[in-house]
């Protein structure tokens, strides 16, 4: 159950493949010479869904293996089938691999839009992408990772239903966690 003002994520259309706003879908923004994470399952590139400049900072880059869906353990925090990357500094549009599942069909701005009313699980569908802050809306049980490198829990990010071509196995939700401090990210799915 969301609780007090809940902050949705809005469908806000259509957007350029390398906006440097909140969006799903596109290219990369990260620091120069970066590459591309691969899964440490089956080595395959891995999609990237989203590029979340945070409000109070900093910038997060999520990806996820759909080489092979339910082969590899993208639904599991720290796996390797998955990666939370912080960006920081000068960034460029990292152009995507040849082989493999990378991208998304579309590309979809996001905008926030804040609401007093309380909702479970299915948030509403529509135009909603998603869920800002606040506390998660699990559809299992509540999944919240440690950090590796401290041992901390982690913060709650945002949860990210499905769209487009993002696929957390079936009606699923994605879920995003930071160490800001370590700047250290986990990703999760369930459906």
């Amino acid at each position: 159950r969301l609780h007090a003002v809940t902050t949705l994520m809005m469908d806000a259309g259509p957007t350029e493949a390398d906006s440097p706003a909140m969006r799903t879908g596109g290219l990369p923004l990260l620091p120069l010479g970066s590459e591309w994470p691969t899964c440490v399952e089956c080595d395959a590139p891995q999609q990237f869904l989203a590029h979340l400049p945070l409000p109070a900072g900093p910038t997060l880059a999520v990806f996820m293996c759909m080489d092979d869906p339910g082969m590899c353990a993208a639904f599991v925090p720290g796996s390797g089938a998955n990666a939370v990357v912080f960006v920081a500094g000068e960034v460029t549009p990292l152009a995507a691999p040849e082989d493999g599942v990378t991208g998304l069909d579309d590309v979809t701005a996001i905008t926030l839009a804040a609401t007093d009313d309380v909702y479970d699980y299915p948030l509403p569908s529509g135009d909603v992408l998603g869920q800002f802050g606040g506390e998660p809306t699990w559809i299992q049980h509540p999944e919240t990772p440690d950090c590796p490198e401290c041992g901390q829990t982690m913060g709650f990010v945002l949860q990210l239903e499905e769209h487009s071509s993002i696929n957390f196995g079936g009606a699923g939700a994605g879920y995003v966690f930071a160490c800001r401090p370590c700047e250290r990210g986990g990703f999760l799915f369930q459906c």
